[in-house]
């Protein structure tokens, strides 16, 4: 799906960010100040900081084989 997309977005001259995480480890040492304070710096806005920033968050969950799990 990530090929797929990546090919969308150099066929049609599009900019585009990506960011890939591991969850299994990424949640246990990530700063997460730091990533906000790049996501910034780069331009991203304030609200898309914040969908960022929910993934830290105790309400999310990540789908796996269909069963929400906590990501860490």
């Amino acid at each position: 799906m990530a090929q797929e997309i990546l090919i969308t977005c150099v066929k049609n001259n599009w900019s585009a960010f990506f960011l890939k995480l591991d969850f299994a480890k990424a949640f246990d040492t990530l700063k997460w100040a730091f990533l906000l304070k790049v996501l910034h710096a780069c331009g991203f806005d304030v609200r898309w900081c914040g969908w960022i920033q929910f993934l830290n968050s105790e309400f999310s969950l990540v789908l796996i084989n269909s069963q929400p799990e906590a990501p860490y």
